[in-house]
C-alpha cells in the first residue's frame, strides 16, 4: 500500500520568481514542495503532500489529528482500515512540521489553519485505487502579500531536513495576528508574550552562554530589553 496526502497552503498573494518542486524524505515520508501559478491566476499556490508505503504504526505521531479527517472506509477489511489511518496520521504529522516551516520561512499569511484543502489517495497492492475525502475545513483570505525567490524551495527543504522548526515567538506572533479582530485584547496579550520571547531568544543567540539568564531569570520590560539590553549585545 502507498498513501499519499497532498495538501494547498493556506497562504495568500504569494509571488514566485519561477514554478520550482523540491523533493526530500523526512523518516519514512517522501514529501514534495510544489510552488506554481494556476493557469489564469495572478498568484501563486504552494503544494505539499508527503507519501508513505506500507505504514506501520508509530508512536511519534501526533495523534490530536486524528480526528481532523473523515474517511469512507465501509466495506474495506479492518486490517487496511488501521494501516490507512496509522498512514494518513504519520505524513500528516510530516507535512504539518512542512507547512509551518514554509510559512514561517517566506512570511506567507493565511488563515492561522496550516492548509486550506486535502486529498488522500491510497493505492492498494492488488492495483486498486481509492481517493479518500477528509474533513472539510474553513479558509479565511489574508491580507498581506509574500514571495518566494527562485530558490527559495530548496532553502526551506535544506531548512526542514536539518530538523529546523518555526521558532516559538513566531509561532505565537501568527496567533496573536489572527485573534486580532476575534479577540483584541487576547491578541495583545499573546503579541506581549511573542515579542518578549523573541527579544530573548536572540539575546541568547548573539551572546553565547546568555540563553540561561535571558530565559529562566525574571527579566525586564520588553522595551528595556529592546532599548537597553539589545544595543550591547549587537
Amino acid at each position: 500500500m502507498r498513501l499519499t496526502v497532498t495538501h494547498a497552503l493556506s497562504a495568500r498573494f504569494v509571488e514566485i520568481a519561477e514554478p520550482s518542486l523540491e523533493e526530500f524524505r523526512d523518516g519514512g515520508v517522501l514529501v514534495r514542495i510544489e510552488a506554481r501559478v494556476p493557469d489564469g491566476g495572478s498568484f501563486a499556490t504552494v503544494v505539499c503532500s508527503g507519501a508513505v508505503d506500507d505504514p506501520a504504526p508509530s508512536a511519534e505521531v501526533e495523534t490530536w489529528m486524528a480526528y481532523q479527517l473523515l474517511v469512507a472506509t465501509a466495506g474495506l477489511p479492518i486490517a487496511q482500515q488501521r494501516q490507512i489511518h496509522e498512514g494518513w496520521l504519520i505524513v500528516e504529522t510530516v507535512l504539518q512540521r512542512v507547512g509551518k516551516a514554509l510559512r514561517w520561512r517566506f512570511s506567507l499569511v493565511g488563515d492561522d489553519t496550516v492548509f486550506s484543502s486535502t486529498q488522500l489517495d491510497v493505492d492498494l497492492h492488488d492495483g486498486a485505487a481509492l481517493t479518500l475525502t477528509p474533513l472539510l475545513r474553513s479558509a479565511v483570505a489574508g491580507d498581506d502579500m509574500a514571495r518566494i525567490g527562485a530558490d527559495g524551495l530548496r532553502a526551506a527543504a535544506e531548512l526542514i531536513s536539518s530538523a529546523v522548526e518555526q521558532p516559538l515567538a513566531h509561532e505565537l506572533w501568527r496567533e496573536s495576528w489572527n485573534l486580532r479582530h476575534a479577540s483584541p485584547r487576547s491578541s495583545l496579550v499573546v503579541g506581549v508574550a511573542a515579542a518578549e520571547v523573541g527579544i530573548k531568544q536572540l539575546i541568547a543567540l548573539l551572546v553565547p552562554g546568555a540563553e540561561s539568564l535571558v530565559e529562566h531569570l525574571p527579566s525586564p520590560s520588553v522595551t528595556t530589553l529592546i532599548r537597553r539590553v539589545l544595543p550591547t549585545t549587537s
